[in-house]
């Protein structure tokens, strides 16, 4: 008989054991699956959507969703892209604080007018993702491709300097997963989200500032895409209105 306990862990943690069955199957069929090159090229593919993923974590948690995420990391691109050419530190900043821009805006129209966050998000994703594409039409090389490209050559540092044969983006995934997590399971704020994502009422009777709480996430997600753009610029160095299209569902389903 299994024991009580032994069911909730194997309920907990079932996709845990799931993907340790797939990586023992990988192994089994091909040596070079768990070889130091491949884990890096298996990081390096999810880091800059594992990076949106971390923000995203906390909204799910509080009940509310951001699809905007996608086209937030797509403009945040675009502007590292033209802010690059005054220099790598004015292309970092202008990508992320414009993802923390669009975190806030999305946070005080859900919180402030609350509105649900499915139909704030999703007209700002429909919103930014039009800016995105007359930035990169109107910039684009004539008969254009409808993308642009940067041209510092000491951007695309950010994310490919390695460190002993890592590389720097997924250092700064890494980084981030451990501090939100930190944040999220050792600190009040982050005993806060949870308690406000269970049970809403009940957080503003414990004299928790739930809207505070859930406008902080907004931040937080927006901010995060922002950080993304700037890992994509890096290692890709180009913007486009295609961008980030796919991400919210991935970025969902991840979550």
């Amino acid at each position: 008989m299994v024991s009580n306990r032994t069911k909730a862990v194997l309920n907990d943690y079932k996709i845990v054991f799931a993907i340790i069955a797939i990586i023992i199957i990988m192994v089994i069929r091909t040596t070079y699956f768990v070889s130091f090159e491949n884990i890096i090229n298996i990081f390096t593919k999810i880091a800059i959507e594992g990076v949106i993923v971390i923000g995203m974590t906390y909204l799910i948690i509080l009940g509310e969703i951001d699809l905007s995420v996608g086209e937030t990391m797509a403009l945040s691109c675009t502007l590292s892209i033209i802010l690059q050419k005054y220099g790598v530190v004015p292309g970092i900043l202008g990508g992320v604080l414009i993802g923390m821009l669009i975190g806030f805006l999305n946070g005080i129209l859900v919180v402030r007018l609350k509105i649900a966050s499915i139909a704030v998000t999703l007209g700002m994703m429909i919103m930014v993702n039009g800016i995105v594409f007359v930035i990169t039409k109107s910039l684009a090389p004539a008969g254009g491709n409808y993308s642009i490209s940067g041209e510092n050559e000491y951007f695309g540092l950010i994310a490919e300097t390695r460190i002993l044969g890592i590389p720097s983006m997924i250092i700064v995934f890494i980084i981030l997963v451990i501090v939100f997590n930190f944040i999220l399971n050792r600190t009040v704020f982050g005993r806060n989200i949870f308690a406000t994502g269970g049970n809403l009422l009940a957080s503003k009777y414990a004299n928790i500032k739930v809207d505070r709480i859930r406008l902080s996430a907004f931040v937080i997600t927006g901010t995060l895409a922002g950080v993304a753009g700037v890992l994509l610029v890096s290692r890709y160095n180009i913007a486009s209105g295609a961008i980030g299209q796919n991400i919210p569902l991935f970025v969902i389903t991840a979550v």
